[in-house]
């Protein structure tokens, strides 16, 4: 398995402390995972490619890797967010970007760290092509890794975005001191808006009170890593 390092640059330095951090934590990448700054190298005969760029780079990031990647190879994207230009959710931007049209995603309440140290995580697949979001969940379920189908790329990508929206305003609330009732009635009446705002963008009702929805809700919004 190769991980592409969209700055060159930056690769050395991530190497030298994955060998750091190795030796003193938990937290640090299998040695079957190899980090290269060549993007070639990187999707070279694979069967599977995983985007885990922020939304707000990922534009950037695969204007580098057009022609590199064939469009029959399906694409698992772990980005969240909305581009702030364009509005456009990662899969959309993945298929103007790269032309594949077979696009997936792989979100909900999965602190990086805690799944790093094994810890029991569960998360959504998502695609409109449901013998893809299958091999995805093939591919990542584990014994402490759950992973659950669903055919809603739209909602759970809303999901994943609008959340954030609702966890600036229980941060803020929790500086203020507002207290937990406050912040219940928050996360509740902002599920409703967040399941509206999605339904009518498309979306399903039924995603925004699952784990992509009020799942990484309220990870996000009472947890203190965040």
């Amino acid at each position: 398995m190769s991980a592409f390092g969209a700055l060159g640059r930056t690769v050395p330095g991530i190497c030298a402390r994955a060998a750091k951090t190795r030796a003193c934590c938990r937290a640090c990448h299998p040695p079957e995972v190899e980090i290269t700054a060549d993007a070639e190298q990187a999707l070279t005969a694979v069967d599977l490619a995983i985007s885990a760029v922020p939304t707000v780079y990922l534009r950037g990031t695969l204007q580098r890797l057009t022609g590199k990647i064939a469009p029959s190879i399906p694409v698992v994207s772990l980005s969240k967010g909305v581009e702030i230009d364009t509005f456009l959710r990662p899969t959309e931007i993945l298929h103007k970007l790269l032309g594949t049209e077979r696009l997936a995603v792989l979100s909900g309440p999965s602190h990086a760290e805690e799944v790093s140290r094994g810890m029991p995580t569960s998360l959504v697949a998502a695609s409109a092509d449901y013998d893809l979001a299958r091999q995805v969940r093939d591919c990542f379920v584990g014994d402490r890794f759950r992973v659950y189908t669903n055919l809603d790329v739209v909602g759970v990508e809303l999901a994943g975005a609008l959340k954030n929206v609702i966890a600036i305003a229980a941060g803020i609330g929790d500086g203020l001191g507002f207290g937990d009732n406050a912040k219940s009635a928050l996360l509740t009446r902002g599920l409703v808006e967040i399941t509206r705002f999605g339904v009518a963008l498309g979306a399903e009702h039924e995603t925004f009170f699952g784990l992509a929805g009020l799942g990484d809700l309220m990870t996000t919004c009472f947890s203190p890593q965040c």
